[in-house]
């Protein structure tokens, strides 16, 4: 959940540089709407939180529309890994 909170303060962060994108800091109500309807269905069925499509998926309708946030979660969850020392 901590990721969840650093990507969306990175989307709040950062709306100014995505209004070229057709996203303003009032389209910030859809987000937390999304949040909360997978938030829902995560309280509904625990184990959803361990599925990565289905975690990445509660933002999809955002990712869509700002391709700049797009390319930053892509980054951060498909590009960016970390090796543990000795792995």
């Amino acid at each position: 959940m901590l990721e969840t909170k650093h990507n969306i303060f990175v989307l709040v962060g950062n709306a100014h540089k995505f209004s070229g994108e057709n996203f303003v800091l009032t389209d910030m109500a859809e987000v937390a709407e999304l949040i909360d309807n997978g938030l829902q269905e995560i309280a509904s069925d625990g184990k959803l939180i361990l599925d990565q499509d289905f975690m990445m998926g509660i933002l999809k309708l955002i990712l869509d529309k700002v391709q700049t946030f797009k390319k930053y979660m892509e980054f951060m969850f498909e590009e960016h890994t970390c090796y543990a020392v000795g792995s």
